[in-house]
C-alpha cells in the first residue's frame, strides 16, 4: 500500500479543497494510505478530508510573521516527511508546491497548479510575489506537474521551461450523481420559480470579480423587474460587496448567501449561471452548474472557462462583445481593474448584460445549452480524475 501525502496551503474552502476531498476519498477506496498535511493549522473545517490530518502552523498576520512562519513550516514539514516516510507527496497551489520541492526527502514529488500565478499579478500581495518568484526557480525541479487545462499546460511549459513530458493535464473532477442528488430540493426560501434567477458561486475575492455582476443589476432590473441575483461564497470582499449592493439600492434584488455546505439546492432553482472572473485556470462551479442543466454565461479568461464552454477554441482568439459557443456563452475579458463603486458601466459589463438578455429572450438557445452543458459536464467526472491520478501514482 503506497503512502500518499496531500500538501495544502489554503485556509478557506474553494475548488482545490473540494478536489482534494473527492480525490482523497476515491484514492482511499483504491488502497492508498492518504495523509493530509495542512500548512495552515487553523484551516476551515467546513469540508471533510479522507485520511489522517497533519496540521503544521497557524497563519501569520504581519509580513514579518509570515516570513518567519515560512521557515518554521519548512522545518516542520521536513520533519513530518522523515517521520512518515511517504512514497509520494502531492501539493496543490504555489505555496504548497514551493514547500513540497524545498522539503523533498526520498519520495517522489508531484506539484499541481489550479491557477495562473505571475509576479506582475496585481492581486497578490508581497508574500504572494515572493512565492511567484520562487516558483520560477523551483518548478523545474518537480518530478511531475499536474495542471487543470490544456492551455494552462502551454503557459506553464513556456513560463517555467518545464519539459512537456513532465506536465500532465487532469481536469478537476466532480461527482455528478452526488450533485444531482443534493440539487433535488423542492422548496428553497427567497427563490421564486417564475422569476429570472441568476446565480454565481465562488470565493468573494478580487479574482472572481463579483462586483461586475452586482454593478449590472440596476440595468437588468429596469428591463426585467422580476430578475434576481444570488451569490454563494465568502471572502475578504464580502463587506465591500454588501456596501455596493446598498449603494445601488439593490437589496431587494441581490442576495448574498455566504458559504453553503450544499450550494446545489440553490443552483438547481436558478435559471442562468453567471461568472465574471478576471482569472481562472479551470472553473469547478461552471461544470457543477452544467451538471444541473443550468445554462452558463462566463467572462472569458483565456484558459479555464473557454476550454469548458467552447469546443477547440483557439487560444489567440479574443472574444468581442459576446460569443455563443457550443456549450454556453463567453463574454469579453475583464481587466484587473477593480470597480467596487457606482461609476458608469464599462464595456465588458455591457457585454455581459447583452449576453444575459440573449439567454433570456432566446428559448431555443437556452434549452440547447441546458442539454448540451449537462452532457459536456460528464467529461469532467471524479472517476476520470481518479483514474488518471492512479495511473501517475502507480508509475
Amino acid at each position: 500500500m503506497k503512502k500518499i501525502a496531500f500538501l495544502l496551503g489554503s485556509k478557506n474552502v474553494g475548488g482545490i479543497e473540494k478536489v482534494v476531498s473527492n480525490l482523497g476519498r476515491d484514492l482511499s477506496s483504491c488502497g492508498y494510505d492518504i495523509h493530509n498535511i495542512m500548512l495552515i493549522s487553523n484551516y476551515s473545517k467546513e469540508i471533510e478530508f479522507d485520511g489522517k490530518i497533519i496540521p503544521i502552523l497557524p497563519q501569520g498576520d504581519s509580513l514579518l510573521s509570515k516570513f518567519l512562519i515560512f521557515f518554521k513550516r519548512l522545518y516542520r514539514v521536513r520533519k513530518v516527511r522523515k517521520e512518515y516516510n511517504f512514497d509520494i507527496v502531492v501539493s496543490f497551489g504555489d505555496t504548497a508546491n514551493c514547500i513540497n520541492i524545498l522539503t523533498k526527502h526520498n519520495e517522489k514529488i508531484i506539484t499541481s497548479l489550479h491557477a495562473i500565478s505571475k509576479v506582475g499579478n496585481s492581486y497578490i500581495g508581497g508574500v504572494g510575489k515572493i512565492y511567484a518568484l520562487l516558483t520560477c526557480f523551483l518548478y523545474p525541479y518537480t518530478d511531475c506537474m499536474i495542471v487543470v487545462s490544456k492551455e494552462l499546460k502551454k503557459i506553464i511549459i513556456k513560463q517555467y521551461d518545464i519539459p512537456d513530458e513532465k506536465v500532465r493535464v487532469i481536469y478537476n473532477g466532480i461527482n455528478c450523481d452526488e450533485i444531482m442528488r443534493k440539487g433535488r430540493f423542492v422548496v428553497v426560501p427567497n427563490i421564486k420559480k417564475d422569476d429570472i434567477n441568476l446565480i454565481n458561486v465562488g470565493r468573494l475575492v478580487n479574482e472572481k470579480g463579483q462586483w461586475h455582476l452586482i454593478r449590472i443589476m440596476p440595468e437588468l432590473v429596469k428591463k426585467y423587474p422580476n430578475i434576481h441575483l444570488f451569490i454563494i461564497g465568502d471572502g475578504y470582499l464580502r463587506d465591500e460587496l454588501n456596501k455596493l449592493i446598498k449603494t445601488l439600492h439593490m437589496e431587494d434584488y441581490i442576495m448574498m448567501l455566504g458559504y453553503q455546505d450544499n450550494p446545489y439546492k440553490y443552483m438547481s432553482h436558478c435559471n442562468i449561471y453567471v461568472q465574471a472572473s478576471i482569472s481562472e485556470a479551470f472553473s469547478l462551479a461552471i461544470v457543477e452548474a452544467m451538471t444541473l442543466g443550468i445554462p452558463v454565461i462566463s467572462a472569458d479568461t483565456l484558459v479555464g472557462p473557454r476550454e469548458i464552454i467552447a469546443d477547440n477554441i483557439k487560444y489567440e482568439k479574443n472574444i468581442q462583445g459576446y460569443s455563443c459557443e457550443k456549450y454556453g456563452i463567453l463574454t469579453s475579458r475583464y481587466s484587473q481593474d477593480v470597480y467596487i463603486n457606482d461609476s458608469p458601466l464599462i464595456k465588458e459589463e455591457v457585454d455581459m448584460i447583452n449576453a444575459i438578455e440573449e439567454m433570456i429572450k432566446n428559448k431555443e438557445l437556452y434549452d440547447r445549452y441546458s442539454k448540451s452543458g449537462h452532457e459536456r459536464s460528464k467529461l469532467f467526472s471524479a472517476e476520470k480524475m481518479k483514474e488518471t491520478y492512479d495511473e501517475i501514482l502507480r508509475g
